[in-house]
């Protein structure tokens, strides 16, 4: 008997997610005006991974025209800016006196002409429709994309002592920056 209560409310929890997953909307990418697009991508020491992420870009199903790909370095060490001379549409900028990811976005932010501004990483592979999916959302909700400033948690059920977000996702030395 004592084994049924739990039993009873993981049903129920799951239950409940099942509820809200299936009351969600798909969302259909249907483009009526295609919308200038500014892409931001902070790179260090990408060589690898680079020429695949500009590929990835260059095959989507959104014009040409509209896209504009601003690449931050941040200080590489590697062959990552000779790879992108190989690159004339890709517009790069090196930071000078400025160090880190948050810095570099900053910086293609300021740089970017375009109202929609989208940002990846350099190791993505992205699919065929990912600027038309950003863009179709764009012009149906009004929306404005922003880059996600730390959240600050009072309180985290179940959660153990002196955990937060940051030490999650950010290496340790990288978290003094954020307070």
């Amino acid at each position: 008997m004592i084994y049924l209560v739990p039993g009873i409310v993981y049903l129920f929890t799951i239950g409940l997610f099942l509820y809200g997953w299936f009351r969600i909307k798909p969302f259909r990418t249907k483009l009526h005006r295609p919308v200038p697009v500014s892409v931001i991508v902070a790179v260090r020491n990408e060589e690898e991974n680079i020429k695949t992420l500009l590929e990835s870009i260059g095959r989507q199903d959104y014009p040409r025209h509209l896209v504009e790909v601003i690449l931050v370095n941040d200080h590489s060490s590697d062959n990552t800016l000779e790879v992108l001379k190989e690159y004339t549409w890709v517009k790069v900028i090196s930071l000078e006196n400025k160090f880190g990811k948050k810095e570099a976005i900053k910086s293609g932010i300021e740089n970017a002409r375009n109202e929609l501004i989208v940002t990846t990483d350099a190791d993505c592979v992205l699919p065929v429709n990912w600027l038309a999916t950003y863009a179709a959302y764009f012009e149906a909700n009004k929306s404005r994309f922003q880059i996600p400033a730390r959240i600050k948690v009072q309180y985290i059920f179940f959660s153990p002592a002196g955990w937060t977000p940051s030490r999650l996702l950010l290496p340790r030395d990288q978290e003094q920056s954020l307070k």
